[in-house]
């Protein structure tokens, strides 16, 4: 379900794990007591409750059965992504907020005022990762000024950016 919609009724998805044929359902929404509820009707069955887009919403779901989450960091710094999926799956949970709060948290409140999917672009970019930061027409890419913006928190927050190594 996404931020623009209702979430798909709980019993509804209840039915719906049943199937094999369905794995999971992801998580954009912001309402936390549907994305319990969700992860609770269908814990016995073999189906996936993925957090859509962060890491404190996976905080939240992982205790209680959610398996999954995407994450806001893990495109351009998958390390990061990895030690608080550690963090958290091991019990570490002090060391698993602590990355929440100096990463994710800073990232996401410059990544969404300079518009999240220009700068997520930039930021693959400026690791190497992409040949540019330019988004398809009709959406609008980042000014040079505002990718030099995001390289500045990109740098303030991770340390010095280096290029991926392929």
């Amino acid at each position: 379900w996404g931020a623009w919609q209702d979430p798909y009724p709980v019993d509804i998805v209840a039915e719906l794990a049943k199937r094999p044929e369905v794995v999971g359902i992801k998580n954009d929404g912001h309402p936390f007591y549907a994305y319990y509820d969700i992860i609770r009707a269908t814990a016995d069955e073999n189906f996936a409750v993925v957090s859509g887009g962060q890491m404190r919403n996976f905080m939240f779901g992982y205790p209680i059965g959610s398996t999954a989450y995407l994450c806001t960091i893990a495109p351009f710094r998958p390390d990061i992504a990895l030690e608080f999926y550690n963090a958290l799956t091991t019990g570490h949970n002090d060391a698993a907020k602590e990355i929440v709060f100096r990463y994710e948290e800073p990232w996401l409140k410059t990544a969404t005022k300079l518009e999240w999917l220009p700068s997520i672009k930039s930021a693959l970019h400026l690791h190497g990762l992409y040949p540019n930061h330019r988004l398809r027409t009709p959406a609008i890419s980042h000014t040079d000024e505002k990718h030099q913006e995001v390289q500045a928190v990109l740098e303030r927050i991770f340390g010095n950016i280096k290029s991926a190594e392929f």
